[in-house]
């Protein structure tokens, strides 16, 4: 049994790892979208740990080229880069990042941005395929020769993490 603390150490790591790479691939001007896209699937599809991967970058930080993606698949009227790779309806499926602006919902942005530091953020609720899903986020800054470009992280959800909790009988007799 995989204890609490080895399941937010592998979601911690991750998340760094990913965010270690789309640094890296904008650091060397990288800009196709299907590559980021393919990094943030690729993290999700080898932890299954985690129910969702993302990276969010300010306006026009990824590519300068928000316009042409406006409400395609990952993002929104924005055009921004905000995808969010998640397992929450059991196959691993593309949607946009919801409230990333926002402050309180979007902490899990906006956080890390204002810090300018990896942040886990506290038990919130968060949509995932339709579906309230209670989770947790490691978000980390992403930043690019000193510049915040954007945040990026991983999302793990607390229901399997209870169920697991719930399942460790010290002693084979307690609870």
């Amino acid at each position: 049994v995989m204890t609490a603390q080895r399941r937010f150490d592998e979601g911690s790591f991750a998340a760094k790892g990913m965010i270690e790479s789309v640094t890296a691939l904008r650091t060397e001007g990288v800009a196709d979208r299907a590559v980021y896209d393919a990094v943030l699937r690729n993290v999700l599809a080898e932890n299954p740990e985690l129910i969702g991967t993302w990276t969010g970058w300010e306006p026009n930080a990824l590519d300068g080229n928000d316009a042409p993606f406006v409400n395609t698949a990952g993002t929104d009227a924005s055009g921004r880069f905000i995808s969010y790779w998640n397992r929450g309806g059991g196959e691993i499926k593309l949607e946009a990042l919801t409230d990333y602006d926002k402050p309180g919902p979007g902490d899990y942005y906006q956080l890390p941005k204002s810090l300018k530091r990896p942040v886990a953020i506290e038990p919130y609720n968060y949509t995932v395929a339709g579906k309230n899903v209670l989770m947790m986020s490691f978000g980390i800054p992403i930043m690019v020769n000193g510049t915040y470009m954007g945040t990026g992280g991983a999302d793990m959800a607390l229901a399997d993490l209870g169920t697991a909790i719930g399942a460790i009988r010290p002693f084979e007799t307690g609870h």
